[in-house]
């Protein structure tokens, strides 16, 4: 096989490798869904998170899964990946396992690994904090080892004081050209289906927030700070009434900045879970914080109306976005197939949910199924209708809103530059929309800040020329 460059590609669920000899990019790891299906078949059609990655002298890929307190590993001889360090969705104090056996270890928070030329794995156990609501706790935080063959892990440092390392993209470069851990026969570019869209009412200006934690504002939207003590953030939801934003961490960590306010959620985040969005309740005195697993936690005046957790609904697709209704007594949420949950007083308008996102593009496909997953979903002002935006930036309407256009019928998936720099080309996938006030227009947003502009939605600025470090996970408007 050709040396290769992996990287843990954290918002969307995959690790993809970069032939350094071709310099072809393919999926190695990973269908796009975050969970723990999988182990014992091929990696790339299992259900994963990556924090980060490292591969061994062997050319066996090892995966950082922090949101579910695992390491798995896809197998250079077969291509199947399994869990090796840890059980999905249980989080164990410090040093919990140490002396025994890989698989009977538990996990607090794995940020970081590496492997020396002996095979020898060292994994950077992070311990999380336990209070929601505040930021995360180091006292505990260790490097673990597990020798090559599997011997008893041991704990070989620790540390209280050392900052929490970025949960974004990572890589891992090969160390030989005798890896031969499989690769698609085509070059991907990943579309996410987990991101956290818009949830909040438009107005003259927005800002951005980028998965490293920090916001940028565009227009009138005055800068109230950052979020970068959060380790990693999912997304941010303007307070309505103004004046401020929240923004909050895969594990239910809030930040509050300007008029906004934090307060003690009802529950902590569900085993196995990660928190995807956030939405304001009507006086912004409170807010909501959704799973990707479909649970509902409140905090401050926000009120549970139901969510499919409660139901026992099996979810076909993770949840990806909440947004409330106008007068707050109800919300919509939306799955990465399409599919539309209501509860309060939000009512159904349609969904492409029904349709097969795995059909290929064209025929049947090319009259509102979706080609791409969905990713974002954003009301009319009078709660009459909804979008969604699917990650090629596809728009589908119902109710009373109306279409203005989309970027669908262009390639994300081409080199940027030349063309795909111009006219509206996506250069990476979309991930969220908001509407105008008066519901005749709307902005898109890009995972690498580019802003599209619809209808009568103006135009205040874009981080597309200058892409941040971390990718754009968030937008809300002023």
């Amino acid at each position: 096989g050709h040396p290769g460059l992996y990287i843990a590609d954290t918002g969307n669920n995959r690790v993809q490798m970069v032939d350094l000899t071709t310099g072809i990019v393919s999926t190695v790891a990973g269908n796009g869904i975050a969970g723990d299906t999988g182990d014992g078949k091929p990696a790339v059609a299992a259900e994963l998170s990556a924090n980060a990655v490292a591969v061994d002298p062997s050319g066996n890929l090892f995966i950082a899964d922090e949101a579910h307190y695992v390491v798995r590993e896809v197998w250079a001889a077969t291509g199947d990946i399994t869990t090796v360090i840890g059980t999905y969705g249980s989080q164990g104090t410090p040093g919990e396992g140490d002396g025994g056996p890989p698989g009977a270890a538990l996990l607090s928070g794995p940020q970081g690994l590496a492997v020396d030329p002996a095979g020898d794995l060292f994994v950077a156990d992070y311990l999380q904090g336990s209070t929601f609501g505040s930021g995360p706790n180091v006292a505990g935080s260790r490097v673990r080892e597990v020798s090559a063959g599997g011997n008893p892990v041991s704990a070989t440092t620790t540390s209280a004081t050392t900052a929490a390392p970025p949960t974004s993209t990572t890589t891992a470069v090969a160390p030989s050209p005798s890896s031969t851990v499989p690769t698609s026969s085509t070059s991907t570019v990943p579309t996410s289906s987990t991101t956290a869209a818009l949830t909040s009412p438009p107005g003259p200006g927005y800002w951005m927030l980028d998965s490293g934690g920090t916001v940028y504002n565009f227009g009138s939207a005055p800068a109230y700070g950052s979020a970068t003590g959060l380790g990693s953030a999912a997304a941010m939801a303007a307070r309505v009434g103004g004046g401020g934003y929240w923004v909050v961490s895969p594990y239910g960590f809030v930040d509050a900045f300007g008029s906004a306010a934090t307060y003690p959620l009802s529950a902590g985040v569900p085993a196995g879970s990660a928190v995807v969005s956030i939405a304001s309740t009507a006086d912004g005195k409170g807010y909501w914080l959704a799973t990707n697993t479909g649970a509902i936690l409140t905090a401050g005046d926000a009120v549970d109306y139901g969510s499919p957790l409660e139901q026992g609904i099996d979810l076909a697709a993770p949840i990806v976005n909440l947004v409330a209704t106008a007068d707050g007594y109800g919300y919509w949420m939306l799955g990465a197939d399409g599919g539309v949950f209501t509860y309060g007083d939000a009512r159904y308008f349609g969904s492409p949910g029904q349709l097969d996102p795995a059909l290929p593009p064209g025929g049947a496909n090319s009259a509102g199924r979706l080609v791409k997953p969905a990713v974002a979903m954003a009301p009319t002002g009078d709660d009459r209708g909804y979008w969604f935006v699917a990650a090629d930036g596809g728009i589908f309407a119902f109710g009373d809103a109306g279409y203005f256009g989309s970027t669908s019928q262009l390639d994300p998936f081409l080199p940027p530059g030349g063309a795909n720099s111009i006219a509206g080309r996506l250069a990476k996938p979309i991930d969220g929309m908001v509407p105008t006030a008066d519901g005749r227009g709307y902005w898109m947003v890009a995972a690498d800040g580019g802003v599209f502009a619809y209808g009568d939605a103006g135009f205040v600025g874009s981080l597309g020329a200058d892409p941040p470090w971390f990718p754009v996970v968030s937008m809300a408007a002023s």
